[in-house]
C-alpha cells in the first residue's frame, strides 16, 4: 500500500518557486543600495542576514546558494533587489534629499 501525498506551498506575492529553487523581490532604501548596507531577509526558511553590494542597482539580483527549498540537493534563493523611495514626511528629510541633490548635481543620468 503506498500513500501519495500532494502538498500546496503557500508564499508571499513576492516569491515565486520553481522546482527547489526561491525567487523573492526585496525592498531595499536607496542608502542600503549605494552604500552596500547588511539587510535582514524574511524568507520561507526563516530570517537572512543578507550584505547589499556597494552600488547595487534595482533588479540587480543576488544568489543564495543552498537557500532554496530543502532537499536532497536544496534549491538556491534568488533575491531581486527593488530599490524604494522613503516618502518625504518631515521637513528633515526634504533638506536630506536637497543636500543628495546637491552632492550629485554633476551626476549625467541617461534617460
Amino acid at each position: 500500500m503506498a500513500i501519495f501525498l500532494k502538498v500546496k506551498i503557500r508564499h508571499a506575492d513576492n516569491i515565486r518557486i520553481e522546482g527547489a529553487d526561491v525567487y523573492q523581490t526585496v525592498n531595499i532604501t536607496p542608502w542600503e543600495a549605494a552604500l552596500g548596507e547588511k539587510i535582514n531577509v524574511s524568507t520561507p526558511a526563516g530570517t537572512l542576514a543578507v550584505t547589499v553590494p556597494k552600488n547595487s542597482k534595482s533588479g540587480s539580483n543576488l544568489r543564495l546558494k543552498g537557500k532554496g527549498i530543502p532537499a536532497k540537493q536544496a534549491g538556491d534563493l534568488y533575491l531581486t533587489l527593488n530599490i524604494v523611495n522613503p516618502d518625504i514626511s518631515t521637513e528633515a528629510a526634504t533638506q536630506a534629499y536637497e543636500q543628495l541633490k546637491q552632492a550629485f548635481a554633476d551626476i549625467n543620468i541617461s534617460r
